[in-house]
């Protein structure tokens, strides 16, 4: 709990002024409590007992004096919580998602999109009901659990000292309970991650899905994940319903015996009616706070376990390799001896090659042979285990990463298309200029498709672009990569899913966009590529051989 309020710490003070003002309130709260308890003594000794006129008047004035206190009170403190609570959530939630955005790509490609998501939603989630809802209660509680207990020891000591021996005993069986949930509540949350990311890898592949008439099984996958979910949560239900209980046992016992010993005193004349009866009604109001303090516990467990998970993702240190130059052209881009390993693996060994500008160059090789890992760490995705990477014969690390990404344009094999219109999707993220816009997709062939459709360049895409065919797709992610204007093309796999003769057209608008670009390219089929300036083997992340297309073909034949 208390790593809890280091974290928040730094995001409470910028709202110290909502805080004072529901801490008033917590105030008006529980002095409002304190008043409806005392308030027993004269309608009981002077109304009552003793018949004083004046008190007909002046006691359902005080009640709504009180009551009207508690309300406004009330109302201050849970405002003042909630605006806190939902700004230092909202804070959170964007600070996790750019932390999380300026990660590795490949640690965000080792963690599934669902436990990702379930972490930004869910855990959040949990933290944002913890600090709007159950902190203020919670404070509220204490505030006038002190407020009340204040006021029992002042009008009878012994009394209370009895009702604190037994109320003490409260607190063995929640810590008990406590442990256990916070174990349930980490396994719920880590349960619900994989829910998450089973649906969507459900969604994201209903047609492998369907076509291999695995609905059913799929259903069955889901449905296990979504029971152990069920069965966690009512673990954690079971004990925080638990909770309540074992206190009102106890509280009863505590009160069992103030009645007994009050009684006592009142018969022996030790005490007014009016007493007692203040008394008991403090301590009945008493018992409302102890009972919420217990009852609550079982969700700070629930936070904490939230917290965990989210500064886990939170405390992970992020390499920083932003330079302080502009990148204004890139003339030339050489790899000297570079490697690249992800948790001891190497999936690109030793590579070296100097590549200039008007030249395309391609990486063949065989699925896992490392030519996407060298894309990547061209377009600084990845950083290097050894070696260096020169652009413009300057270590690429001394480069702004802005300035640099600004000049590279990729094509990749997976394609990335938002739900927005297919102007927006091809100048993304900037905005789109429409003749720009046009002129672009006249450069990419699909200028006749886009003209033909009933609102041109602002059809709106579904998501994935799914009204495309495959090459359309392919098309228009080749269209975004020009829009940039870049120094540096990189095309992986782009024409896997284009016919033969929309292939020979891409590759000869490459030839007439080469003169200002440096183009890479890469592909499992060598003949795609016969008129690249060099074209590089890979095997097992290595170069086996390079040389251009003809002086491999003698070597191989």
């Amino acid at each position: 709990m208390k790593n809890i309020f280091e974290y928040f710490y730094p995001y409470l003070k910028s709202h110290y002024k909502k805080i004072i003002f529901s801490f008033i309130g917590m105030i008006f709260v529980a002095l409002g409590s304190a008043g409806s308890a005392h308030i027993m003594k004269p309608i009981m000794d002077d109304m009552f007992i003793n018949r004083k006129h004046e008190m007909i008047v002046f006691i359902p004035f005080a009640v709504i004096v009180l009551f009207s206190l508690k309300a406004l009170g009330r109302f201050i403190q849970n405002y003042n919580m909630v605006y806190v609570g939902e700004d230092i959530v909202r804070e959170i939630r964007n600070e996790l998602v750019l932390h999380l955005m300026k990660e590795d790509v490949f640690f965000l490609q080792a963690i599934h999109n669902g436990e990702l998501i379930s972490r930004i939603i869910s855990d959040i989630g949990r933290l944002q009901s913890f600090i709007s809802d159950t902190l203020p209660r919670l404070l509220t509680s204490i505030i006038t659990a002190f407020v009340l207990l204040i006021y029992i020891l002042y009008q009878n000591t012994e009394l209370t000292f009895y009702f604190l021996m037994i109320i003490p005993l409260v607190t063995v069986p929640i810590y008990i309970l406590s442990k256990k949930m916070r174990y349930y509540s980490h396994a719920s949350q880590e349960s619900n991650s994989k829910m998450t990311r089973r649906l969507v890898e459900m969604f994201n592949n209903i047609e492998t899905i369907k076509t291999n008439s695995s609905l059913f099984y799929e259903y069955e996958r889901f449905s296990k994940e979504s029971n152990r979910v069920f069965q966690f949560i009512m673990h954690q239900n079971k004990i925080g319903l638990l909770s309540s209980p074992l206190a009102e046992v106890i509280g009863s016992l505590a009160l069992a015996l103030v009645i007994y010993l009050g009684g006592s005193k009142v018969m022996a004349g030790k005490m007014t009616v009016g007493e007692f009866s203040a008394f008991i009604a403090a301590l009945a109001l008493l018992y409302g706070p102890i009972k919420t303090i217990s009852r609550n516990h079982t969700k700070i467990q629930d936070a904490i376990a939230a917290f965990e998970r989210l500064k886990s993702l939170l405390s992970r240190e992020i390499r920083t390799d932003d330079g302080k130059k502009r990148l204004s052209e890139i003339e030339n881009i050489i790899f000297e001896s570079v490697s690249f390993s992800y948790e001891g693996v190497f999936s690109v060994e030793n590579i070296s090659f100097n590549a200039e500008m008007g030249r395309v160059y391609a990486f063949v090789g065989e699925s896992g042979s490392g030519k996407t890992s060298i894309m990547n760490l061209i377009a600084r995705l990845y950083r290097p285990a050894d070696g260096e990477i020169l652009v413009n014969r300057i270590p690429i690390d001394e480069y702004s990463y802005e300035s640099y990404a600004s000049k590279i344009g990729v094509v990749p094999q997976r394609t990335v298309l938002f739900n927005d219109t297919i102007a927006k999707n091809i100048s993304y993220p900037e905005e789109f200029d429409e003749n720009r816009v046009v002129a672009i997709l006249k450069k990419a062939k699909l200028w006749d498709y886009v003209s033909g459709l009933k609102d041109g360049i602002y059809t709106n895409l579904d998501e994935f672009g799914l009204n495309l065919s495959g090459g359309q797709r392919q098309r228009i992610l080749l269209a975004r990569a020009l829009y940039k204007n870049p120094s540096i093309l990189i095309l992986d796999e782009a024409t896997s899913s284009l016919d033969q003769e929309n292939e020979i057209e891409i590759f000869k608008l490459l030839d007439q966009l080469k003169k200002d670009l440096i183009i890479f390219i890469v592909t499992h089929k060598i003949e795609t590529v016969k008129n690249a300036d060099r074209i590089f083997i890979l095997s097992k992340g290595k170069i086996d051989r390079s040389g251009k297309y003809t002086d491999l073909f003698k070597e191989e034949y």
